[in-house]
């Protein structure tokens, strides 16, 4: 007992020798609150700057900053439970002093009574010497232990203390480099806004901001939820906290009551100790007799001391059982403390996340409409720059263009060795690309056949092909067709060495085997298509007829395809795709003939009064007769089907409406996608409109049609001696063949004007044309005999010029003609002109139209120039231009008519037309005017009054009409129609005569009048031939005889024209 008293002692003191380091434990707190300080400053700086900042950090950097601090607080964390340990035990220790001092005070009398009665006993002082052994060696290893224990614990805080002053100053340094790279970063996102190449991103990353607000703001709404869950079950803790204290309350007076018994029990153990010494002290005073009673009295005192001993125990387990309960529920209490500072801490934390969250709320709310407007800024400007691309794509196409017809000048100067000494052309050697029908048409047949003989076969198949026979993808129709006819309908124009009669020569019908199936073509490149004023002739990718010249057509910028603006929905999605792949997809699908075409359609007819609207058909064409049959079976001519309607191709009254205008009641039963698969047939007394499957279908039957009408045009052909004489003037073959554009007679010569520049030959003894310097590209002339004045558009952005006709004369009579024109009033973007002269004041009014508008210059006889007068706005480009007695006719998007006294448009309506594309408005009379739309034409006067009752149809979507008394020329893309009119007798007079004259040509052109005003020019161009025809009829004082057939050793057909004077 006495010896575990030492040690209990030994301990107590140690742990007092240990109390004089606390200063060094105070410091290791200060610092670690200092520690706390500085990063409570790093976190409000970086929330100010955060607020400061106008662009976020990186992800990375913010990432590894948290990771730091995170790292920090948890070292910070493990300082501060060290610190509260070091508090347990510190508390622990002066408890057990207090108790081991009570102890020593209490023991201290009966020790010095035991000590003194010691003297006498051996025992005793062997006992003694052995306590003080022991006590100075459990001294010695105590102090040495607790010396060791302290130094460890001293080099542990050192080195805990050096490495969190280690990591905060590498913090602080990390902060600071972050601050400087934010600040590059910053400086780096200045000059990217600058870039206007990065406008773009930064659209999208304001709408990627804008989806992560959005994101944020709803993580923080989360976490609002849940903090608001973290306080309730806050509260509840600090009820259960509450409870705890209140029950650590209840076991503190409990270990006090105990603590007090203790007392009381060792205050009695001691009197009973002094009792029984005090009775050893009086039994050894008696005598050795009373020894034995003596010793049953220690014995008995023994046993109620192991009894005590025992109690003692047991109380003192007692005790360390409630003082480590108190010390549980002290951790407990810490533990809760601790967790509502962090719940303190990360609420007010959250606040200030949420204040920062609105804040930046706004901000972003202001970057967004900021944002906004930058896009609709951007978007103004993309727009712009798209419409400067397409001016440049436009601008840079003219220059090619330009450079085009350059290389081709050149290529013509190079052939003219001497420009005066050329060659006189031989009529008699130049193949005509004009083809007629001749009566004698049996022969042509014969010689061509025995030409295909002669020829390796392949030739022989193109006679009954157009010239541009395009593949399409049979879908719902079964269709036939000529190996050698196929031609894409996207390539250029063949040679006009190709084209030849098809009317006279019966189709081949045989079906080519089919092609394997090579695979689905999966390209769908939709076109861009823009607008622009055509001034050439070209053919409709989809419909196939030819674009109106003078007129605003669809061009895609991107491959160049032509079509009409309401054709451009019927084109598929093959812009980009290059067209070998094209042909090489298309002619895996489409093998068939042009004069036999099946399939099934729906049908719907104007007259039908059965009530059957739309109607499903099976619809062929064969031996020209379109039948419609109920079933496909039918069709077959071992059935004996007969079909519900027929319509002879050949002579029936029937026409392919081109563009049309659907009625009411058709628009009200088929849907919008459907309107572009409707073909009308206009037929005597009603309408058919057949709804094809797909639009490659429409086309089939559209091409199949169309060459059908072809047919017919010379089927039904009525020539006449008295209807018109051709010649062909001149033919140039390549190099020397020129894109012409227009001619003026100038006496003896032949003013050319031509993309190439003007160009002057002699009608005489035609030559080859020699170039005239001085103009570029000629696009019209107007000659004005009296004031001898020859005015033009011409050049790269045609604009008008005149030049006088002594200019012109002087300038051919040098051995390099050069003009030197002179410009009219700056006006450029031209494409008609004509001159109007007013009888009664003896005025002269010059009218050009460009795109947008009329301009009206009269002549100024003082100065001896045309000045500006006028102008009338117009909403399309002006197709035609008419001077007439009283004013001027021009056509738009409707015809208008222009009186000179008021110089006021106003619109010519003729009742009973249907809405229509005006193309030319030509003079029959002083009184009557010819209004030519897209698919008829109509006769009245400028009031809008008719003056024929019936309408004239067109046979093929016409381009340029051209009359001269009573011949009317209607050019179509690849034929040449020649009418008359007839006599006008009154209101019911006929319109047109049954002479009917047709020839096969491609590409022809009006170009101007001959030597007189019957007499019409026309030029006939392709990829290497350029020729120029003079047509007239026989009321001229020189008739031509008439072109004579026959085909060459070498199997081409030429033409001899012999002029006969009367």
């Amino acid at each position: 007992e006495l010896i575990a008293l030492k040690r209990e002692h030994a301990k107590l003191l140690d742990a007092k020798q240990e109390t004089p380091h606390e200063a060094e434990l105070t410091a290791l707190r200060e610092e670690v609150a200092a520690l706390k300080e500085k990063l409570r400053v790093v976190e409000t700086t970086r929330k100010e700057e955060n607020r400061i900042k106008s662009e976020p950090m990186e992800t990375t950097e913010v990432a590894s900053l948290l990771e730091e601090l995170a790292t920090l607080r948890e070292k910070i964390r493990i300082a501060e439970r060290q610190e509260m340990r070091l508090k347990t035990l510190r508390a622990v220790k002066e408890d057990q002093c207090a108790l081991n001092k009570g102890n020593d005070v209490s023991t201290q009398p009966s020790r010095s009574e035991y000590f003194v009665k010691e003297e006498g006993c051996a025992e005793c002082e062997r006992l003694k010497e052995e306590l003080v052994s022991l006590k100075q060696n459990q001294s010695v290893e105590s102090e040495s232990a607790l010396k060791e224990k302290y130094e460890k614990m001293e080099r542990e805080l050192t080195e805990k203390y050096d490495m969190q002053k280690a990591i905060a100053e590498k913090l602080q340094k990390e902060l600071f480099e972050a601050r400087e790279k934010n600040d590059e970063l910053r400086s780096a996102m200045r000059i990217l806004d600058e870039q206007c190449e990065k406008l773009m991103e930064l659209k999208k990353r304001a709408e990627v901001g804008r989806k992560k607000a959005f994101e944020r703001l709803a993580s923080i709404n989360e976490k609002l939820n849940e903090l608001r869950r973290e306080r309730d079950s806050h509260q509840q803790k600090d009820a259960d906290h509450k409870r705890l204290l209140q029950e650590n309350e209840r076991l503190t007076k409990k270990i006090d009551y105990l603590s007090a018994e203790l007392r009381e029990t060792h205050t009695d153990y001691r009197e009973e100790l002094s009792k029984l010494a005090r009775q050893m002290s009086e039994t050894k005073q008696k005598d050795a007799t009373e020894n034995e009673s003596f010793a049953i009295k220690v014995e008995m005192l023994e046993t109620e001391k192991r009894q005590l001993e025992a109690t003692l125990r047991s109380l003192q387990r007692h005790i360390e059982q409630c003082k480590g309960e108190c010390e549980s529920r002290a951790k407990e209490v810490t533990c809760l403390r601790e967790s509502q500072s962090k719940v303190m801490e990360e609420n007010a934390k959250l606040r200030d996340g949420l204040a920062l969250a609105i804040t930046k709320a706004e901000k972003f709310k202001e970057e967004v409409e900021a944002l906004k407007e930058m896009n609709s800024v951007i978007n103004r400007e993309l727009s712009k720059a798209k419409d400067e691309k397409s001016d440049a794509v436009i601008r840079a196409d003219a220059l090619q263009q330009a450079f085009r017809e350059k290389e081709r000048l050149v290529a013509y100067l190079q052939s003219q060795l001497h420009m005066r000494t050329c060659n006189k052309i031989k009529r008699t050697s130049s193949r005509s690309t004009l083809i007629s029908v001749a009566s004698e048409s049996s022969v042509v047949d014969v010689e061509i056949s025995e030409y295909d003989d002669r020829d390796s076969g392949t030739r022989g198949r193109a006679v009954v092909c157009s010239v541009d026979e395009g593949p399409v993808r049979p879908d719902s129709a079964s269709l036939t067709r000529s190996t050698g006819a196929y031609v894409s309908a996207a390539r250029t124009p063949q040679p006009l060495s190709s084209i030849t009669n098809r009317s006279e020569s019966s189709a081949n019908t045989s079906v080519a085997p089919t092609p394997s199936r090579v695979g689905t073509m999966k390209h769908d490149i939709p076109h861009r298509w823009k607008t622009f004023l055509l001034l050439k002739q070209a053919k409709c990718i989809a419909c196939y007829e030819g674009l109106p010249r003078v007129r605003h057509a669809m061009r895609c910028t991107e491959c160049g395809l032509m079509a009409h603006r309401v054709c451009i929905s019927n084109i598929a999605n093959t812009c980009g795709l290059p067209e070998q792949c094209a042909d090489y997809y298309l002619d895996s699908y489409a093998t068939y003939s042009t004069t036999t075409m099946s399939g099934w359609v729906k049908l719907w007819r104007s007259d039908d009064t059965t009530g059957n609207k739309w109607r499903n058909a099976w619809a062929v064409i064969t031996d020209q007769r379109l039948c419609f049959f109920d079933n496909d079976g039918l069709a077959s001519p071992n059935d004996g089907g007969s079909p519900f309607l027929t319509v002879n191709l050949d002579r029936d009254h029937w026409r392919l409406q081109m563009q049309s205008v659907l009625d009411v009641s058709v628009k009200g039963g088929v849907s919008k996608d459907s309107l572009a698969l409707l073909i009308e047939l206009r037929l005597a007394r009603s309408s058919l409109y057949m709804l094809a499957p797909t639009v490659q279908a429409k086309q089939r039957w559209v091409r199949a049609l169309q060459t059908a009408t072809d047919r017919r045009m010379f089927v039904q052909r009525r020539p006449s001696a008295s209807s018109a004489a051709n010649k062909m003037l001149i033919a140039l073959d390549a190099p020397l063949n020129l894109t012409i554009n227009c001619s003026q007679m100038l006496e003896e010569w032949l003013l050319i004007g031509a993309q190439e520049g003007l160009f002057i030959t002699q009608l005489t003894s035609p030559r080859v044309p020699f170039i005239v310097a001085g103009l570029a590209a000629v696009f019209q002339m107007e000659l004005v005999s009296d004031l001898e004045m020859l005015i033009a558009i011409s050049g790269l952005q045609r604009q008008l010029v005149f030049m006088h006709v002594s200019d012109l004369y002087d300038g051919l009579k040098s051995d390099r003609p050069t003009v030197r024109p002179t410009a009219i009033s700056s006006f450029s973007g031209c494409h008609l002109l004509t001159v109007h002269i007013d009888r009664l004041n003896n005025t002269r009014y010059l009218c050009v139209a460009d795109p947008d508008k009329i301009n009206i210059l009269h002549f100024n006889s003082r100065l001896g120039v045309f000045t500006p007068y006028k102008s009338i706005a117009t909403n399309e480009p002006a197709t035609c231009l008419l001077s007439i007695a009283d004013g001027i006719v021009f056509g738009a998007d409707q015809f208008y008519f222009v009186d000179m006294k008021t110089v006021m448009a106003h619109v010519v309506v003729v009742p009973g037309c249907p809405s229509d594309y005006p193309l030319a408005a030509v003079s029959i009379s002083d009184g009557e005017l010819l209004l030519a739309y897209h698919n008829f034409g109509v006769f009245a006067n400028v009031n809008g009054n008719r003056t024929r009752p019936e309408n004239v149809d067109w046979n093929r979507a016409p381009l340029e009409f051209v009359y001269a008394a009573p011949t009317l020329y209607i050019v179509h893309n690849d034929t040449l129609e020649i009418v008359q009119i007839a006599e006008y007798n009154g209101p019911n007079s006929r319109t047109l005569l049954d002479v009917r004259d047709f020839y096969r040509c491609h590409c022809a052109h009006y170009i101007g009048r001959g030597r007189s005003a019957k007499e019409v020019l026309f030029a006939l161009s392709g990829g290497d031939r350029t020729e120029i025809h003079s047509f007239c009829g026989n009321t001229e004082k020189t008739v031509f005889g008439t072109l004579k057939r026959k085909v060459t050793s070498h199997g081409e057909m030429t033409a001899h024209g012999k002029r006969l004077k009367v």
